[in-house]
């Protein structure tokens, strides 16, 4: 229990209030941003957080209603792939208000579709966007 708790609080504590949110794209039912200032690179591995925040009230199993998800992921720079690392979902937009779930399992490698957000992502936390 004590660990769970930790594990929201720390989740919590480094979302939207300290991040640098930059609109990557948007979706029928949201925006999709990333923070810049959370790139982390190692080799051919990158971290980088990202956040997606709804137009209206997503479920999922959770308790409640969450209206932003903020996520934690690794992207391998020399193919393009990504895996979840950790996410948590919030009743508020942009990552306030309450953590209705949390989770720090990290997930399968997955190929980023051409042209979708997770390329994106995967280009801005790798380095290889360009602006063409």
């Amino acid at each position: 229990m004590r660990k769970i708790l930790l594990s929201i609080l720390l989740a919590a504590a480094s979302t939207s209030a300290s991040a640098a949110w930059i609109t990557i794209g948007t979706m029928d039912n949201g925006t999709a941003y990333f923070d810049p200032t959370t790139i982390q690179r190692a080799g051919n591995i990158a971290r980088m957080s990202d956040l997606l925040d709804y137009k209206e009230a997503q479920s999922g199993g959770a308790k409640s209603a969450y209206l932003s998800a903020v996520s934690q992921s690794e992207y391998n720079c020399a193919e393009p792939k990504a895996r979840l690392l950790k996410f948590s979902w919030y009743s508020g937009h942009m990552g306030a208000g309450e953590v209705v779930m949390a989770n720090n399992a990290a997930g399968k490698w997955e190929s980023n579709p051409s042209g979708s957000i997770a390329e994106g992502l995967w280009k801005w936390a790798c380095g290889k966007y360009t602006n063409k």
